[in-house]
């Protein structure tokens, strides 16, 4: 969706195709944003009509508000979905740090390295910057605690947009640090 096609399909038998205009397409997203969701949801990757959507959710997102809307613009056209099912570690302790998530649906505890839960963190919010931004290994553990879609910027795509958006680490460890 925006991308070139990364398989090839081939019809065994007589086959009725349907098809959808790029510019219908994005349409109905703009009308219908859970119908991107889910639609990105079943490709795992942000379809290109969604963006509008991200860079909502990011605007609204703790930390993120002060960024410039070309760094939102990156984030957003970076991001990809994962589900989660209860009791799925996001990651654990001693991990090198994964991404930037934000949680699309669901809830997530952080837990001690002991296993005691110390937040819970539901739709809209953001985990996991304060490892990206230090390159730390993480000192706590992240699981879901329902089902959970959680939208991820991969580590080594963060690193790539921070050196082109410089302003994304500064804003974001100002916040951390507020």
């Amino acid at each position: 969706m925006g991308n070139p096609y990364s398989i090839k399909a081939e019809a065994l038998s007589d086959v009725e195709l349907w098809g959808l205009q790029r510019e219908e397409l994005e349409k109905l997203v703009a009308s219908n944003p859970s119908l991107g969701l889910e639609l990105s949801k079943t490709a795992g990757v942000c379809i290109a009509p969604l963006k509008k959507y991200l860079l909502q959710k990011l605007r609204e997102a703790p930390g993120f508000s002060k960024l410039p809307e070309e760094a939102l613009e990156a984030i957003a056209s970076n991001l990809s979905i994962s589900r989660y099912q209860a009791g799925d570690f996001i990651f654990k302790e001693g991990e090198p740090p994964k991404g930037l998530f934000l949680i699309e649906s669901g809830t997530v505890n952080l837990f001690t390295p002991e296993g005691e839960e110390f937040i819970a963190l539901e739709e809209g919010q953001a985990f996991g910057e304060m490892n990206l931004l230090t390159g730390r290994p993480y000192s706590s553990m992240a699981q879901a605690a329902t089902e959970a879609f959680i939208w991820c910027l991969p580590a080594e795509r963060y690193q790539e947009l921070v050196s082109a958006h410089p302003t994304i680490k500064k804003t974001l460890g100002q916040e951390l640090r507020a």
